[in-house]
């Protein structure tokens, strides 16, 4: 996304998916910790039910590290109406083995110290935790600690790819690169949502919902649809 005129179309189709798919107000803790929980527990799910799921969490119990050694059936039933009832005995595992992983190797669950270093060694942190992979690492980076990165995973390459954002070939590193370059000074949470929300909502992986697309004469498979 080298040329004026390419950023510009970019920023244009996302002008139209922003205000078609708003980024929901996260919240503004300084608790590092609170934005890692929301990011396990919403893997694959609605975020905003992730950080209520939290918030209903952190009601129940003093802190994170009374969820860490509690029992993963208590910690199951509470996540049950934001998480649906088939994933929640397995992210109530997941989120107390990163916890417990967490705790085994600094002997605190406080996370704030990574705002003092740099969003490399943050990011290296991060992805030393076996449940946390790439694209949730950079979303912890960019939600907790404001680092401008922007999150990757394989409904936004699709997207992203498909809109002519990136290009066909690149890889979701690539694709975080080109996208942070073409998309610096703009709202990369904002960005994120609407990429990610278009895929999982009308451009599906088979059969996208070109007809529904407010983009689609940007996109190659919504110009045959039209």
């Amino acid at each position: 996304m080298g040329t004026a005129s390419e950023r510009s179309k970019t920023l244009e189709i996302l002008r139209t998916l922003r205000r078609r798919y708003p980024a929901p107000i996260q919240p503004r803790s300084g608790k590092i910790t609170n934005h890692l929980g929301a990011v396990i527990v919403g893997r694959d799910s609605d975020p905003v039910s992730a950080y209520r799921a939290c918030e209903r969490l952190m009601a129940e119990f003093v802190d994170w590290n009374e969820i860490r050694v509690a029992r993963c059936g208590e910690i199951e039933r509470l996540l049950r109406p934001y998480v649906g009832e088939r994933r929640a005995g397995e992210v109530a595992r997941r989120l107390v083995y990163c916890l417990q992983q967490i705790f085994e190797g600094r002997g605190d669950l406080n996370l704030d110290g990574l705002a003092k270093t740099s969003p490399a060694e943050a990011r290296k942190f991060l992805l030393a935790l076996d449940c946390i992979d790439r694209d949730e690492a950079n979303l912890v980076l960019l939600l907790g600690l404001g680092d401008p990165v922007m999150p990757v995973d394989g409904d936004v390459l699709r997207a992203g790819k498909r809109l002519g954002m990136i290009s066909n070939s690149a890889t979701k590193l690539q694709a975080q690169r080109a996208l942070e370059t073409t998309l610096e000074g703009e709202d990369l949470h904002a960005c994120y949502v609407a990429l990610r929300e278009h895929a999982r909502r009308v451009c599906f992986a088979e059969s996208p919902s070109c007809r529904e697309c407010p983009v689609a004469r940007s996109c190659r498979y919504g110009r045959k649809a039209h």
